[in-house]
């Protein structure tokens, strides 16, 4: 688990000597491109929203979608995780394999892409003047489950898509790991009580943490408090582990609206929000 959140941890520690020193990260400039880190979904440790809405029904209406993304990750050397398409593991590296269900809904993190001129490499900054924004990263806004293996691969080839192949990986000692699972804002305490502790890899424990999160999705709708937050990104910037700090770092100080506020754009398919909205509310 420790390892599966470094990224997070990182940014954490370098967000607060942010304020420290006064600067917001929404100044904060990262290389982007095809340079290091795909495209693609980024999970992210729950983070707050500025919310409003504390009745259960209104919550769940503004939360109209619902989906099961997996996404897996390479630890780096330098520190970080990086999210891609690869499915394969290899011997003598560290890997996080992650499952979320999230009932959500999508907003919208302007950004200003450019080539500098000095360098000519192409640069991002998020949160710009609105009639310079030309670019966009969505953040997933909502409450859901989330399943992590932490997995180290001592030999072989590992099939990192396949959760019940992992079972038999750690059986024949190809893999060693732990297995979580997380409860992101559904805020109830039979969910709760239902929620299996961290284990070590095996076919029981991910059968256990299938059957816990099939349990916990059927009770949604049950939820006793609700509490929206933002569960993961989609880089659409590229870039390196600065870019993914950039953004986590924009997303920590300037907590998104929910609903958007005044100031918004509309979608055809999601309320968005427009560069520089803050809606009144409290970060929960």
């Amino acid at each position: 688990m420790k390892k599966a959140f470094l990224l997070f941890a990182a940014v954490v520690c370098s967000v607060l000597a942010g304020c420290a020193s006064g600067p917001s990260p929404s100044g904060t400039k990262a290389e982007v491109g095809d340079a290091g880190i795909g495209f693609g979904y980024y999970p992210l440790d729950p983070m707050p929203v500025k919310t409003t809405v504390t009745d259960k029904a209104a919550v769940l209406k503004l939360l109209p979608d619902e989906t099961i993304r997996m996404a897996i990750g390479e630890e780096l050397r330098e520190g970080g995780i990086t999210f891609g398409p690869a499915r394969t593991g290899v011997a003598n590296r560290n890997y996080v394999v992650i499952v979320d269900y999230m009932k959500y809904t999508t907003q919208v993190l302007p950004a200003k892409t450019y080539t500098d001129s000095t360098t000519r490499k192409k640069l991002a900054v998020l949160s710009p003047k609105a009639d310079e924004v030309n670019a966009s990263v969505p953040i997933y806004i909502g409450i859901g489950l989330r399943m992590t293996a932490s997995i180290r691969v001592l030999k072989g080839e590992v099939d990192l898509g396949n959760l019940f192949g992992l079972g038999a990986a750690a059986k024949a000692e190809q893999i060693t790991g732990t297995l979580i699972v997380q409860n992101m804002g559904i805020g109830s305490r039979t969910t709760t009580d239902l929620l299996p502790m961290p284990s070590s890899i095996n076919d029981a424990s991910i059968q256990a943490a299938i059957i816990a999160l099939s349990a916990i999705k059927a009770k949604v709708y049950d939820a006793e408090d609700p509490v929206p937050r933002v569960l993961g990104i989609y880089n659409t910037l590229g870039g390196t582990q600065e870019t993914i700090n950039m953004i986590i770092g924009d997303v920590l100080l300037n907590a998104p609206p929910f609903p958007p506020g005044p100031g918004t754009v509309k979608t055809s398919q999601t309320t968005q929000p427009a560069a520089g909205a803050v809606a009144a509310g409290a970060a929960q």
